[in-house]
């Protein structure tokens, strides 16, 4: 038996070695800045941290402190928003489950979260399909993620 011996490998004249890079992609962000996200809430304060945050976030936002404020502007656009975030209880009717229908009924698409302080046990008869329930108390930064985690879902 032979003892190991390395080879050495000596490329030949003949041989030509080339390496392209790869093209680099593009980098793709998580959701375009044009993205529009209503959100429904009559506590001004709480209102005012959200749309701070989404703002910061790259969203566009239209804020309503009143359901038939929101359901007039629903039933009036042309081009749906793709996100919504309402608070459950608004005062007069209609109620934040009421909106949330009616969204999803103008685009099968729209990502919608619910918030509230005490209605959370009635998410999963009163609330839309894939929709979201978040507990207030919360980070507004909590609602944004949860926002971007269903946009993102929508494309799968």
């Amino acid at each position: 038996m032979q003892p190991y011996a390395p080879r050495r490998f000596t490329p030949s004249r003949e041989m030509s070695c080339s390496y392209v890079a790869p093209t680099p992609r593009p980098i793709r962000r998580v959701m375009p800045t044009s993205t529009i996200v209503l959100i429904v809430e009559d506590e001004f304060l709480i209102q005012d941290l959200l749309e701070s945050a989404f703002t910061e976030a790259g969203f566009e936002v239209c804020a309503f402190s009143s359901g038939p404020e929101a359901m007039s502007f629903l039933d009036g656009c042309s081009d749906c928003p793709r996100g919504l975030v309402t608070d459950i209880n608004l005062g007069a009717a209609p109620d934040g489950w009421q909106i949330g229908r009616r969204a999803r009924e103008l685009s099968r698409s729209i990502a919608v979260i619910y918030i509230s302080g005490d209605n959370g046990d009635e998410w999963d008869v009163y609330g839309v399909a894939e929709s979201l329930m978040v507990q207030k108390p919360f980070e507004p930064a909590l609602v944004v993620s949860a926002m971007r985690t269903l946009l993102g879902a929508e494309r799968r």
